[in-house]
């Protein structure tokens, strides 16, 4: 058994309904990926994404296609949020370290995939530094690059999304409550801030 954490199921039509899930087990410390090819009626444990004694407050998952699959999961315990993903359907996963700092249970990290999986984004909130930092990559997770988004008015909540070059991020201001969000129109290299008022 384990628990199912945030963002942890993605719905993939490709020759049926296939629903893709992550699961912690706070026992052994593994993040488990487990598949379904009868619409959740019954599950298959795959593998796991990593094999240690780990903490983790958040994962994201989201199917590429019919053999590529990418994961995010935020490591309370080290304080690191990493990347993963595998190409043989599940099989084995490739994994490196997007993000280290010192750990905070209210860190959260989102990411989203777009054209095919080749450009992918990641937003982490590092609740220690009060940090939001992006990362991006444009060869399918192999390599990415890094931008602060707010080093002022960051907190939780966080989400992500993005289509073709906007890039879109939203969070809560952790000190007046107040709804932000940025959105950039050049693939993440430059944005624009700005507050929902009365929120």
């Amino acid at each position: 058994g384990g628990d199912l954490v945030n963002d942890s199921l993605a719905i993939h039509s490709l020759d049926g309904i296939q629903v893709d899930a992550l699961l912690f087990d706070s026992a052994s410390g593994d993040l488990e990926y487990y598949t379904s090819t009868d619409g959740a009626a019954t599950w298959n444990l795959v593998s796991s994404v990593v094999s240690s004694a780990i903490e983790l407050n958040q994962t994201n998952i989201q199917r590429i296609d019919s053999n590529l699959l990418y994961v995010t999961y935020h490591d309370a315990s080290g304080g690191a949020v990493w990347f993963a993903y595998s190409d043989d359907n599940g099989s084995t996963w490739n994994r490196m370290t997007l993000y280290s700092f010192t750990p905070h249970p209210d860190s959260e990290a989102e990411m989203v995939a777009i054209d095919n999986g080749a450009t992918v984004y990641v937003a982490v909130y590092n609740a220690t530094d009060g940090f939001l930092q992006l990362f991006r990559s444009s060869d399918g997770g192999q390599n990415f690059d890094s931008l602060t988004i707010d080093e002022l008015h960051t907190g939780p909540f966080l989400d992500l999304d993005a289509e073709g070059d906007t890039v879109v991020v939203s969070w809560v201001d952790g000190v007046t409550n107040q709804l932000h969000y940025g959105i950039s129109n050049d693939g993440a290299t430059e944005y624009f801030y700005r507050t929902v008022p009365d929120y």
